[in-house]
C-alpha cells in the first residue's frame, strides 16, 4: 500500500508546473490542481509560452508537495480564454480524469492492479466495533476472476510498536493464568532474544483489481466505478471512494490516485452516514459475493440507470424527481417483462408479482386504494401515461400527493432492483430480506 492516500470526499489543492513530454519539461506552465468531490479535478491554468502544448492526452508536472505526478486528460487549451498584449496568454480552468501522483506514468506503462477501498465496505464485510475478532492474513480472504478480470479481497493492517511493554498493557482476572502469561512472554523473550512485538491498530479491507486484457489506467478506473455501483446496491446507500493505489507493472512502490466522480454534499453525507453490520439489507457473511460481484462484472451495462441511481442518490426529492422516478422505473418494469415472455398488458404487474414481496405488494396497494379500485397494473398504466404524455387528463395527478410519488417511485425501484438481485443469484428468502430492510 502507499504510505499516504487522498480522501476522495475532501477537498485538496496543489501548485505545480506541467508539461506534455514525459522526459523533457521545455515546454512547461504553471497551474493549480483544485479537486473536490462535487466538480471533480481541474485545471487552473495560465500559458504564456508559445512552446507549451495546446492539446495533449497527458501532462506530466511536480507538485509543491515535491510529489511528481501525472495527469490523465484530454486536455484542449485553446478552449480556455486567449488574451492579446505584448503576449499571447492562455487562461481557463480545465477538467481531466485522473491524477497519479509520485510517480511519471505514459500511456505505454502497463497497471498491474489497482487496490481500491470504499466508504462502507469495511462494514459491509465484519462489524468494525468487533475487528479484533479478525486476525491479519497476507493472504487473500477471497481471490475469484472472470475471463477478463480478477479479484483479491485483502486486507491491509498498521501496526505500533510495543516491545517489551506488552505485558503492561495485558490483564486478566485470573490471576493464575496472567501470571503463567508474563512468565511465558519472558520465557519466549529470553529464547528469542530479537524477538520485537508490535500491536495492531488498525485493519482495513480492500479490492484488489485487475483487468488481465485491457492495462489501461482508464479501463481500470471505469471498472472501480462499476464496483462502487454494486456496492451501493447492496448496501442500499451511495458507496464512493475511500482510498485508490495504483500498481504499475514493473515498478516497486504504488501510487495513490484520485479521479473524478462529481457527487453532491447530500450524497457524501449519505455515504459517510453511520451504518450497521447486522442491520443493512445484506451482509458479506449473507450472500455468495463471489458469484456476485462475478456475475455484476458481466452484466452491469444492461443495470447502469439502476446503479446511477444508487450512487449518486441524495435522500431528497423534489415534485419533478418524483415524477421522473415514476416514468424511468416503470420502463424498465417494461424491460423487465419482456424477459418474463408474459402479457403486454401484464408489462408492470408481471414483474411485480414475480420479484415484489407481499408486504410490497401491500404497500403499493395501500397507496393506490385511497384513489380508486382499479389494481397495481391499471393504476400505474394510468400515473405513468399521465406523467409522460402532454394533453391526457391528469385524473390521478389531481389527487395524489408528493408523498404518494415517492412512495411509488421507491417501491417500483426496489422491485426492479429485486430483479437485478435474482439475475446475481441470490435466493428468495435474501431478496424478501433486502426489500423488508429498505422500504419504509
Amino acid at each position: 500500500m502507499a504510505g499516504y492516500f487522498y480522501d476522495f470526499t475532501k477537498e485538496h489543492s496543489f501548485h505545480g508546473e506541467f508539461w506534455s513530454a514525459p522526459h523533457d519539461n521545455k515546454d512547461r506552465f504553471s497551474a493549480k490542481i483544485e479537486y473536490t468531490p462535487y466538480n471533480g479535478l481541474v485545471l487552473d491554468y495560465c500559458i504564456s509560452d508559445s512552446d507549451s502544448p495546446r492539446t495533449c492526452q497527458r501532462l506530466y508536472g511536480v507538485l509543491n508537495t515535491g510529489e511528481p505526478c501525472t495527469l490523465i486528460g484530454s486536455f484542449d487549451f485553446l478552449q480556455g480564454s486567449m488574451h492579446f498584449g505584448k503576449l499571447r496568454v492562455l487562461t481557463g480552468k480545465h477538467y481531466f480524469k485522473a491524477i497519479i501522483f509520485n510517480g511519471i506514468y505514459t500511456e505505454e506503462d502497463s497497471v498491474e492492479y489497482c487496490d481500491i477501498a470504499l466508504h462502507g465496505m469495511q462494514e459491509f464485510i465484519h462489524p468494525q466495533g468487533f475487528i479484533s475478532q479478525l486476525k491479519y492474513s497476507t493472504k487473500p480472504i477471497l481471490s475469484i476472476h472472470g475471463s477478463e478480470w480478477k479479484i483479491d479481497v485483502i486486507n491491509n493492517a498498521t501496526f505500533s510498536m510495543i516491545g517489551d511493554s506488552l505485558v503492561n498493557i495485558i490483564d486478566c482476572q485470573h490471576e493464575e493464568a496472567f501470571n503463567k502469561f508474563t512468565k511465558d512472554f519472558w520465557s519466549t523473550k529470553k529464547e528469542y532474544p530479537k524477538a520485537f512485538f508490535s500491536i495492531r491498530k488498525n485493519l482495513k479491507f480492500f479490492l484488489r483489481y485487475a483487468n488481465t486484457i485491457n492495462d489501461s489506467i482508464i479501463k481500470h478506473i471505469d471498472d472501480i466505478w462499476k464496483l462502487t455501483g454494486l456496492f451501493s446496491i447492496l448496501l442500499d446507500k451511495p458507496v464512493i471512494p475511500d482510498e485508490l493505489n495504483i500498481k504499475f507493472k514493473g515498478k516497486q512502490k504504488n501510487n495513490p490516485c484520485l479521479f473524478s466522480n462529481g457527487i453532491e454534499q447530500r450524497t457524501i453525507d449519505l455515504a459517510l452516514s453511520t451504518i450497521n453490520h447486522h442491520f443493512l439489507p445484506l451482509n458479506w457473511k449473507q450472500i455468495d459475493m463471489g458469484e456476485v460481484i462475478s456475475k455484476w462484472l458481466n452484466m452491469s451495462d444492461e443495470y447502469n440507470p439502476l446503479s446511477v441511481t444508487y450512487q449518486y442518490e441524495t435522500g431528497l426529492r423534489t415534485l419533478h424527481q418524483a415524477h421522473a422516478d415514476i416514468i424511468l422505473y416503470a420502463t424498465q418494469l417494461e424491460s423487465i417483462n419482456l424477459t418474463l415472455s408474459a402479457k403486454n398488458e401484464d408489462k408492470y404487474i408481471g414483474p411485480i408479482n414475480k420479484y415484489a414481496s407481499i408486504d410490497l405488494k401491500n404497500k403499493l396497494e395501500a397507496i393506490f386504494s385511497k384513489f380508486n379500485k382499479k389494481t397495481i397494473g391499471e393504476n400505474i398504466t394510468i400515473v405513468r401515461g399521465e406523467l409522460a404524455h402532454v394533453g391526457r387528463p391528469k385524473k390521478l395527478m389531481k389527487v395524489m400527493s408528493i408523498d404518494d410519488y415517492i412512495k411509488i417511485g421507491l417501491y417500483l425501484k426496489i422491485t426492479i432492483t429485486a430483479h437485478l438481485l435474482s439475475q446475481l443469484g441470490l435466493t428468495k428468502e435474501q431478496i424478501e430480506r433486502y426489500q423488508s430492510k429498505v422500504a419504509p
